[in-house]
């Protein structure tokens, strides 16, 4: 994954993993009339960083019916995440409408938003972190979308 060539520029290939990699490298000198030929072994530290997490999200307004919710809950999806890398997570950080805690719930795991049985009609604002956790080769992003659930 790391090439070093005859003139001495070093190539690291795509896809090698973060992190803190030496290389030697044999240095030769050809000799003249004054000079013998020498080789020296040189050690050089390459630091490979970690790249931009690419995560993309956007959240949209969902509306759920109000006969519906008086019979079960209804789940929707109002968050899409997209080229995460990383394990994501989903936390409110921010209820703007005070009694939306007391009728939504935000899966961890997957974003989906849950209106639960008996909710009244209203809109129900909220503030959702969308967290990627990274990996090996990214770092983690973190993102805060507000989301509207409507009940009509």
């Amino acid at each position: 994954k790391i090439t070093v060539a005859n003139n001495g520029k070093i190539t690291v290939k795509k896809g090698i993993a973060a992190g803190t990699y030496k290389v030697k490298i044999a240095v030769k000198a050809a000799g003249n009339d004054l000079y013998k030929a020498a080789t020296k072994n040189v050690t050089v530290k390459i630091t490979v960083n970690k790249a931009k997490n690419t995560m993309k999200a956007t959240a949209a307004k969902k509306t759920v019916k109000l006969a519906t919710v008086t019979k079960k809950a209804v789940t929707v999806a109002p968050l899409t995440v997209k080229n995460a890398k990383g394990t994501k997570a989903f936390k409110v950080t921010k209820w703007t409408t005070a009694k939306a805690k007391n009728y939504i719930k935000v899966n961890a795991k997957n974003g989906k938003v849950t209106v639960k049985k008996g909710t009244p009609k209203g809109t129900y604002k909220f503030s959702v972190k969308v967290t990627a956790k990274g990996t090996a080769n990214y770092k983690v992003a973190k993102v805060t979308k507000a989301v509207t659930v409507k009940v009509a």
